[in-house]
């Protein structure tokens, strides 16, 4: 299929031209935004792609609940083109997809750095995810002096809202939210251990919320890399454990947390063969756990 621009050449930055492209928590479900789902070696692709179209600049924000691109409006079709290219899915990406243009676009970018459009209003991770993607589009070289003076007025208004408002009282991040609900359910009031599953950002922050009421000798954390849970389980004083014997692990844990970035589920229903009972999270994007799992008893 040839794409519609061969060249657009953007010399710089328009709020009346600045066009939002994404799919978020919102409108879509986790199933499809784990496939739209853009890591770095792709968004480094789009971010290439963008600089032999001139684009000028670009932002990509990828999350766990949202993946949103910040463009200019002539290079919105080619770029959802090459996205759903990407994504190698026969998801209609259009379908979900929702598009702000101009100040409305703006408006909503400052939103989303704010925690205002958070899956949990004021989350206080937001900020700092869309800080480094920013820094990213810098090391790509397409942001422009005014795109620069945007975004950091949008800085600006979040910090306002978070100081001069109560959004961030309170449970504020999705892992401080699980942690609060691993607290109030009866099976952590009793003596069995709790699984974390994942030594990256998600993982480390769950741990780090449980620990604030949990004792951490009933803590284990697990990972794909063996050697990076032994080092976040030192630096938290929890138990570490080989991520081999996951199946073990399963059997004897009443609360899991899972939290890694497998592009494949990693708990499934032939793990789970002799186990009778358990509570689950899920905060991997894409699910870490097989839909399969939701329809057990006692699960």
């Amino acid at each position: 299929m040839k794409l519609q621009y061969e060249s657009i050449r953007v010399d710089n930055f328009s709020p009346e031209t600045i066009t939002m492209v994404g799919v978020s928590h919102n409108n879509t479900p986790v199933s499809v935004r784990g496939i739209l789902s853009l890591n770095e070696s792709v968004r480094k692709i789009l971010y290439d792609f963008a600089k032999r179209k001139h684009a000028g600049y670009l932002l990509i924000i990828s999350t766990c609940n949202r993946v949103e691109i910040y463009c200019d409006h002539r290079l919105v079709d080619p770029l959802i083109t090459k996205w759903q290219e990407i994504s190698g899915s026969k998801v209609v990406l259009q379908e979900f997809l929702e598009i702000k243009r101009g100040a409305i676009a703006l408006g909503h970018l400052y939103a989303v750095i704010s925690g205002v459009e958070s899956q949990i209003p004021g989350d206080m991770q937001i900020s700092h995810q869309v800080k480094l993607a920013f820094g990213e589009s810098k090391c790509h070289r397409m942001t422009t002096g005014l795109f620069e003076q945007a975004f950091n007025f949008g800085l600006q208004c979040g910090k306002k809202v978070r100081t001069e408002t109560d959004i961030s009282t309170g449970v504020s991040s999705v892992p401080s939210a699980v942690s609060l609900l691993v607290r109030e359910n009866e099976k952590a009031k009793e003596p069995g251990e709790i699984l974390i599953i994942g030594a990256g950002k998600m993982g480390h922050l769950s741990c780090q919320n449980l620990l604030k009421t949990i004792d951490a000798s009933r803590v284990i954390l697990i990972n794909r890399n063996d050697s990076k849970a032994n080092q976040v389980a030192s630096r938290l004083g929890v138990k570490s454990g080989t991520f081999s014997n996951l199946p073990d692990y399963l059997k004897r844990s009443d609360i899991v947390i899972v939290a890694t970035g497998s592009p494949n589920p990693i708990i499934t229903t032939d793990l789970l063969a002799e186990k009778k009972t358990g509570i689950f999270f899920d905060l991997s994007v894409p699910s870490n756990i097989s839909q399969e799992v939701k329809k057990l008893d006692g699960v």
